[in-house]
């Protein structure tokens, strides 16, 4: 009888531990993303209006710095956007309900975010390919400036993966 008293006291703090753990690491996440959230929130759409020649349209209040809902990475998510042709203020390329950048929580730590998988879900794409060849696709910028490599790089990419969720395209 006294090695199952032994045991379940053992086991009740072990279960103790763990919760007041899990407790810790999450509100360190809370804290974390609340305390970084502008910066990362200023660096993503600079890096969007630096790689993009289209417009994009979205409201400040719909670019979210999350942690739990894509556990265990951090995501910058933008919410209810769309995406302009290029050179076109009224031709939608792109309406968008949810695109989450993920990266490591470790980032924080070093400042340097790393992208290592991209989630769109509930999109609808309007690809055109125009009689005299252009396309409406091609919103990237022409990469024409070496970028810098190594440690000091605040924000790269290193796609492990690209999902797409309930995603219409049309042609």
């Amino acid at each position: 009888m006294k090695t199952k008293g032994k045991l379940r006291k053992i086991l009740r703090r072990i279960a103790l531990v763990i919760f007041i753990a899990l407790v810790t690491l999450s509100l360190a996440a809370g804290l974390l993303t609340y305390i970084f959230e502008d910066d990362i929130k200023t660096m993503a759409v600079q890096e969007v209006n630096n790689n993009l020649q289209s417009k994009v349209v979205i409201k400040g209040a719909d670019i979210h710095l999350t942690f739990f809902t894509t556990f265990p990475n951090v995501a910058i998510r933008f919410e209810n956007f769309k995406i302009m042709e290029t050179g076109s203020v009224s031709a939608v390329l792109a309406e968008v309900k949810t695109l989450d950048f993920e990266f490591s929580p470790l980032d924080f730590i070093n400042k340097q975010y790393h992208i290592s998988r991209i989630v769109l879900r509930d999109a609808t794409i309007h690809l055109k390919i125009f009689e005299n060849g252009t396309n409406n696709f091609d919103i990237l910028k022409p990469d024409t400036a070496k970028k810098p490599i190594g440690p000091n790089v605040p924000l790269d990419i290193k796609l492990r993966s690209i999902r797409l969720k309930n995603v219409n395209l049309s042609y």
